[in-house]
């Protein structure tokens, strides 16, 4: 079995944990050696998997690392780290899922269950798409990109380097999304995006009389 470590420590490390698992169930493929952080290791565990200081640790040689973070910024820092010390990133990809034989998934993804990649498409390394997602057809997307639970992405867009699509948000087809860019949770996207942009739902608030009980 292949050794892997896995960077967070937050909720998408008990995830990629329960997707290692379900992995393994099929085919033993990898062994978890810990959960890098470089938190305050309040838990001295998650999962039955120990806990690791990120200055304390020494990976061993011929292992594999994954980053579980959903923070595009962060996750570049530890990818560009990573090669430094030429560590391979592993790909974790849910086994329930069917990938079109010319979607190309860069190294060090993650793709959880529930979601759909279109085929033609192009997702660059070290990308997380979470649950139920729906990515479509000849989309070209960056490195270091995150899409959170139940979001869509229409066909032929294009999306650049270190950007975070948020939960629930919905790209129309042909839009092109800069670098380094924030699509907020509920958003929906009808035209393009500069880099260097965050963009949120504009929403009213409605306040409706209720009967009291």
């Amino acid at each position: 079995m292949k050794r892997l470590y896995i960077y967070g420590g937050g909720s998408i490390s008990i995830e990629t944990i329960r997707l290692v698992n379900k992995i393994n169930l099929k085919k033993k493929i990898w062994d978890i050696q810990g959960i890098i952080t470089n938190s305050n290791l309040s838990k001295k565990s998650i999962e039955g998997i120990k806990l690791f200081n990120e200055k304390k640790i020494e990976i061993k040689v011929n292992s594999y690392a994954i980053c579980a973070i959903s923070d595009p910024t962060i996750k570049a820092k530890i990818s560009k780290k990573l090669k430094k010390l030429n560590i391979k990133m592993a790909t974790l990809v849910c086994p329930d899922i069917y990938i079109y034989k010319d979607v190309k998934l860069g190294s060090g993804s993650i793709v959880l269950s529930g979601s759909q990649i279109g085929h033609t498409t192009t997702i660059g390394e070290n990308s997380l798409i979470s649950f139920g997602v729906d990515i479509g057809h000849n989309l070209k997307i960056g490195n270091n990109f995150t899409i959170l639970p139940n979001s869509t992405i229409g066909g032929y867009v294009y999306i650049g380097n270190n950007v975070m699509i948020g939960s629930g948000a919905n790209i129309l087809p042909k839009v092109k999304i800069g670098n380094n860019s924030r699509v907020g949770i509920g958003s929906t996207i009808i035209k393009n995006i500069k880099s260097n942009t965050t963009v949120l739902v504009d929403q009213k608030k409605i306040i409706l009389p209720r009967k009291s009980i």
